[in-house]
């Protein structure tokens, strides 16, 4: 009897620390926010679970959906056009500009900086990334406004 108590006293404390660990695992992996968009101005956000000395390591780059993914703002033009750098306090910032086509999606990405992104691509979730978030603009078919 004792010895099937300490069983199952192992067995439940395997599961808790179990489960524990995948809560932390989960708290740090890398994340990204959309935070704010200010139409003809900039898209603003934050990342969460990299660590400060790795900043460097990566860049954010911003994409819309209209009929499929695309750069955003500009396919090239470097830091602020066509990706963001992490700043020290953990946000990233890019400058953006409306087009003749309204976005229904807008999607920020954290990739690594010396990674290439695709100028388009039909799947968003098909870049290379350890982040992702994906944002509703509000835009629905025969608005006459937009965000970006």
């Amino acid at each position: 009897m004792r010895r099937q108590s300490m069983y199952l006293a192992i067995t439940i404390l395997s599961g808790f620390l179990l489960c524990v660990s995948i809560g932390i695992a989960q708290m740090t992996r890398p994340g990204i926010s959309i935070d704010e968009i200010v139409s003809q101005e900039y898209i603003s956000g934050r990342v969460f679970g990299i660590n400060p000395s790795e900043y460097e390591r990566y860049k954010v780059v911003v994409y819309v959906h209209t009929d499929k993914w695309y750069i955003h703002p500009y396919a090239t033009g470097g830091e602020g056009k066509s990706y963001a750098r992490i700043r020290n306090n953990s946000s990233w910032r890019i400058m953006t500009v409306r087009r003749e086509f309204p976005a229904d999606q807008v999607a920020a990405l954290i990739v690594e900086k010396s990674y290439k992104s695709p100028v388009t691509t039909e799947n968003i979730r098909g870049i290379s990334s350890i982040g992702i978030i994906i944002k509703d603009t509000g835009y629905r078919e025969g608005d006459n406004d937009w965000l970006l």
